[in-house]
């Protein structure tokens, strides 16, 4: 159990109607790619993919100093690297981590594509980009 504030965050975040990830006519452009979070309790949270000066990785992992902190004991501290490079995402796990899943496939470093879904640690996601629900 989180502590009240916490629970009050997990109280406002509404599910992601992935349905509409799917109807691609009905979609806005969006500037930004992002990740949602499929598993609960983060259900539906999303971790937006946003440059802040010249940066193109992000970190998501267990320690607080990562672009996205998730409270999984599964989770290394420093987890997972997201790279932007041209055109391309890629992800690489850290090496004493046990990689991530990617569609699937146990992967420890992997170009990611708009719908892919990732296992990592105890949390499903999907990367979307270039379109908002």
């Amino acid at each position: 159990m989180g502590s009240a504030a916490h629970n009050r965050i997990l109280h406002t975040i509404t599910p992601f109607p992935l349905h509409r990830h799917f109807q691609r006519e009905s979609r806005q452009p969006c500037p930004y790619a992002r990740f949602i979070i499929l598993s609960a309790p983060l259900r539906g949270l999303e971790m937006v993919l946003k440059p802040h000066k010249d940066q193109n990785h992000w970190s998501l992992g267990s320690a607080s100093g990562v672009d996205f902190y998730i409270r999984d004991p599964g989770l290394l501290a420093y987890h997972l690297c997201i790279e932007h490079s041209e055109d391309q995402w890629m992800i690489t796990t850290h090496p004493d981590s046990e990689g991530c899943i990617v569609n699937g496939e146990p992967m420890e470093m992997a170009v990611i594509e708009d719908g892919d879904r990732l296992i990592v640690g105890r949390f499903e996601l999907v990367f979307l980009e270039g379109a908002c629900t």
